[in-house]
């Protein structure tokens, strides 16, 4: 299934306010949506998703580019 941006938008500040965390945008998102489509490219080849190390990279590198508020 295609994200739409909104979807993946949405999608994203879910996961980022499970941190305790606000996404700034539109600061970021180019960098979510490469990790999504990983992410999906990943599942559609039955990969196991490592749910923790998609919350840790999504919260670094918000934070190297001071998107967090």
């Amino acid at each position: 299934q295609v994200l739409s941006r909104q979807t993946l938008k949405k999608s994203l500040e879910k996961k980022a306010s499970a941190y305790g965390e606000t996404i700034s945008w539109p600061g970021v998102a180019a960098r979510y949506a490469d990790l999504a489509i990983e992410v999906r490219r990943s599942r559609e080849l039955g990969r196991v998703v490592n749910e923790k190390f998609i919350g840790d990279s999504l919260a670094s590198a918000a934070k190297r580019q001071g998107s967090w508020r």
